[in-house]
């Protein structure tokens, strides 16, 4: 699975139980226009471990334009007696595109 669009959020590397990780935000333009004739844009939060995390630090920022490899995993936690679960895209692959911000300009 591929996704495409424009980093979001500042990004840093944490480190969980001794691994890096980072988590970003991908903006990702919809399909269609909306009724006022606009794109509309869903926001997915994209989970890069290790190398991986560590490459999309040095060599991306907030603004770029990114595809993503990766695959969906399907979270579930208890809180308080009730069951939760959340899908998470975690990235395999990061590939730098051309910026296009004076495309949308």
């Amino acid at each position: 699975m591929h996704i495409m669009g424009k980093i979001v959020n500042d990004l840093e590397v944490r480190q969980v139980n001794g691994f890096s990780v980072l988590t970003m935000q991908i903006e990702v333009p919809r399909e269609f226009r909306n009724s006022d004739g606009f794109y509309d844009c869903d926001v997915i939060p994209v989970t890069l471990w290790e190398g991986i995390a560590q490459n999309c630090k040095e060599y991306c920022s907030k603004g770029i334009y990114v595809c993503i490899k990766g695959r969906l995993v399907q979270r579930k936690y208890e809180k308080e007696e009730k069951q939760y679960s959340f899908l998470e895209f975690i990235g395999e692959k990061v590939s730098l595109l051309p910026n296009q911000r004076k495309a949308q300009d």
